[in-house]
């Protein structure tokens, strides 16, 4: 999740099992399991995610990225954390680890 010009809108539903994220950009849901489920034994364009809380934060962890995925590729290892800060506002960081794209881990907040 970026930043645009526009369409930067985002509903966050959550059950007891999963976290869904939609982005208003090209109507994008994610669905991520909270619960240790199986992972599938093939990568996935947007990799697969798993959910946790910690404390009020919601973090998710993503890997398993086909190589022809638009982030960098098979050894990226994503990592979001989400805190609400008010009832309009979630503070959002994102840190990247791909040892074959980059030479350190970079992360970003918004």
């Amino acid at each position: 999740m970026r930043s645009g010009a526009y369409n930067n809108n985002v509903m966050i539903f959550q059950t007891r099992e999963h976290v869904v994220i939609q982005n208003e950009m090209a109507s994008q849901a994610r669905i991520i399991p909270l619960v240790d489920t199986e992972r599938p034994t093939f990568p996935q364009l947007k990799g697969v995610s798993r959910g946790h809380w910690e404390g009020e934060t919601l973090v998710i962890e993503t890997t398993q990225f086909r190589s022809d995925s638009a982030l960098t590729g098979p050894n990226l290892h994503l990592i979001e954390r989400l805190t609400r800060l008010d009832s309009d506002t979630v503070a959002y960081e994102y840190t990247v680890t791909d040892p074959s794209v980059y030479t350190a881990p970079y992360t970003v907040m918004m």
